[in-house]
């Protein structure tokens, strides 16, 4: 996606992870940066999605899902 932003501007990133079950479970993550903050160090934005098993015998049990996000100024 090519977009033009102001240094104002604020980018929000979201992401989600269902898991393909009988029942399945989610988890969500969000994060909103602020453009003014990007360096030219700071080109990824990354979120960490944690999916909880909710039933049967492996309730509890948590997996973790990794999202990157690049930005290019």
């Amino acid at each position: 996606m090519n977009a033009k932003l102001n240094p104002a501007d604020r980018l929000v990133f979201e992401a989600s992870a269902t898991e393909a079950d009988k029942y399945p479970d989610n988890g969500n993550a969000s994060r909103e940066i602020a453009v003014s903050s990007l360096t030219e160090q700071q080109t990824t934005a990354q979120l960490d999605v944690i999916v909880t098993e909710n039933r049967g015998r492996y309730s509890g049990n948590t997996a973790k899902w990794r999202f990157v996000f690049q930005i290019e100024k």
